[in-house]
């Protein structure tokens, strides 16, 4: 596993429109074992209790006090070298910004293949607690595997202000043959919060882009719960479909506007 370090401008977009996702691997942490592996830090199924779980009894607890602040991971249902119609992977976190201390924070990454399923590049959320602008997350190519309050708040970022449970998603699309990925964060209804996109040309779908490799939790300040990580595929709409629907949207527009 490796990170790029090379840093591209991003910018802010709506919610890319993708059709039915497929979900192909679903991690929610019940029961006794679980697909995510230590980096250095294991992570444990953990019952609700002083945290209670974002969907049924158990979460994943990355527990630092065993390994230390680098993390951990998971390669979902495994590494692709096949990208498809695109995918998304996301990522529950508890975030609590009164307990973090100044100069804390976590970094998550969705990493995508090239067609060889070797490591192309990542894309990674950036969390922390900054000393004036609160607890704040953003989006960057590059993981330092330590906070850095300067990348952190040197673009438009989201600022957590209530504890609870935040998703963390990352959507993967072909957008006029180069790879785009919106970084989404939702509430813990599943509400959109915050929405940027990141994108080079360099990253051509045709001729270099693969499929997903891992997710990581490169580091975190403290022990961190998380909770539903998944990889959906996306999945292209029947023509049939695509025609009902197309009369559906006729059939409105036609009543609407009938005089």
């Amino acid at each position: 596993m490796k990170l790029s370090h090379i840093i591209f401008g991003c910018s802010l977009t709506a919610l890319t429109a993708v059709s039915n996702a497929g979900v192909i691997y679903s991690e929610g942490f019940e029961g006794n074992d679980n697909t995510w592996s230590a980096y250095h830090s294991p992570v444990i199924n953990t019952p609700s209790g002083a945290i209670t779980a974002s969907d049924g009894n158990n979460y994943g607890l990355i527990d630092i006090s065993v390994g230390g602040a680098t993390g951990a991971y998971t390669f979902f249902s495994g590494s692709s070298s096949v990208f498809g119609n695109g995918f998304s992977t996301s990522l529950d976190v508890f975030i609590d910004p009164t307990v973090w201390a100044i100069g804390d924070g976590f970094d998550y990454s969705s990493a995508v293949n090239n067609q060889s399923g070797v490591h192309n590049r990542d894309f990674i959320f950036n969390a922390g607690q900054t000393t004036n602008n609160g607890f704040v997350i953003n989006a960057s190519n590059n993981s330092g595997f330590d906070f850095n309050e300067g990348s952190l708040i040197n673009s438009d970022y989201y600022e957590v202000t209530t504890a609870g449970w935040y998703t963390l998603e990352h959507v993967f699309y072909n957008q006029g043959g180069v790879l785009a990925v919106d970084f989404n964060i939702l509430d813990g209804v599943g509400a959109l919060l915050h929405t940027e996109t990141r994108s080079t040309a360099a990253d051509d779908i045709a001729t270099v882009i693969g499929g997903n490799r891992y997710g990581w939790v490169t580091y975190t300040d403290m022990s961190l719960a998380i909770d539903n990580s998944t990889l959906s595929i996306t999945e292209v709409p029947e023509p049939s479909t695509l025609a009902i629907f197309a009369l559906g949207i006729l059939g409105l527009a036609s009543r609407r506007f009938k005089k």
